[in-house]
């Protein structure tokens, strides 16, 4: 769980506008890329639709799409089994209690 916190933590910390030269300079040095790669990046990772979500929650949503997708390529055998089989995502709400 302490992962799961941290992993939060962070995901928020990028999301708030203030650490955003700080957010900059980690992509760019630890991804060894320039600075406006970095910017390219950091807008990918905050978009709204696409990026990175809140709270690091789970896209539940896009992991059913994942399991249709797996049983049209003929890798599961329907009726598919419920999301939840594939994750638990009590430790998540233990972490996260208002998650």
């Amino acid at each position: 769980m302490t992962y799961i916190r941290a992993y939060v933590e962070a995901t928020q910390w990028c999301f708030e506008r203030r650490n955003r030269k700080a957010c900059l300079e980690l992509l760019a040095k630890h991804n060894e890329i320039p600075e406006a790669a970095a910017a390219q990046t950091l807008d990918a990772l905050l978009d709204p639709e696409y990026g990175l979500y809140p709270k690091a929650k789970l896209n539940l949503p896009g992991i059913a799409a994942a399991i249709e997708l797996r049983a049209e390529l003929g890798y599961l055998s329907r009726p598919l089994p419920a999301v939840e089989k594939y994750l638990d995502l009590s430790y998540y709400r233990r972490a996260v209690p208002s998650g």
